[in-house]
C-alpha cells in the first residue's frame, strides 16, 4: 500500500501525529506532500529518499492507494479545484480527509468522495486524545512511537470498516 499525504506547513496534531504514525508503519510508502519540513527539521521523521517532485503524475497512474488531505480548512481551495476538475475519479484512488479543528469546517463536498475524520469523532479520536499532553505535543507525542503507531493502525482499521476496503500495513 501506498499513501500520498498532502501536508500543511503548519503543525497540526491530528495530521502531524498520523502521518508520523504511518510513517512509522510504512516507511517510505507514505509520501509527505508538500514536506512537512519541521517535522524533519526536529528529526521527529526520518530522511527517507523519496521522489516528491513527481506526486502529481504518480496520482494519475493510480500509483498510490490512499490520498490523504492533512487539513480540510487549510486545503479548502485544493479540495474545490479536484471536486470542480473531477480529479478524484481520473485518480482512482480513495481520497480521505481530516479535519482537527474544532470550529467543525468540515466541507460537504467531501462526504462525497470519501471518509472525513476529525478530532471528535470515531475511534482514532479515542487514541488521539488519549496522547500526552499537547502544550508540548511534538517532542512528546512523537517520541512515543508506540503511540503514533497505534493511532496509525486505528485508522487504517477504521477506514477499511468504512469503505468496505482493506487498507493493510503487510501490503507493498
Amino acid at each position: 500500500m501506498r499513501i500520498c499525504f498532502l501536508t500543511t506547513p503548519e503543525p497540526d496534531p491530528l495530521q502531524d501525529l498520523l502521518l508520523i504514525g504511518l510513517r512509522e508503519l510504512l516507511g517510505d510508502r507514505v509520501v509527505d506532500h508538500p514536506k512537512k519540513e519541521f517535522l524533519y527539521d526536529e528529526q521527529i521523521l526520518p530522511e527517507l529518499p523519496m521522489k516528491r517532485d513527481y506526486v502529481e503524475i504518480e496520482l494519475m497512474n493510480s500509483d498510490f492507494d490512499l490520498l490523504i488531505f492533512g487539513s480540510v480548512p487549510r486545503q479548502k481551495g485544493l479540495i474545490r479545484n479536484m471536486v470542480e476538475e473531477r480529479m478524484f475519479d481520473a485518480f482512482h484512488v480513495q481520497p480521505v480527509f481530516l479535519d482537527s479543528l474544532p470550529s467543525g469546517s468540515v466541507m460537504k463536498e467531501t462526504y462525497e468522495f470519501g471518509p472525513t475524520f476529525t478530532a471528535s469523532s470515531s475511534r482514532l479520536a479515542l487514541v488521539y486524545l488519549a496522547l500526552p499532553e499537547f502544550a508540548e505535543m511534538y517532542p512528546t507525542c512523537a517520541s512515543d512511537r508506540r503511540a503514533t503507531g497505534i493511532m496509525a493502525r486505528e485508522f487504517l482499521e477504521e477506514l477499511s470498516l468504512i469503505t468496505g476496503k482493506e487498507f493493510s500495513i503487510d501490503e507493498e
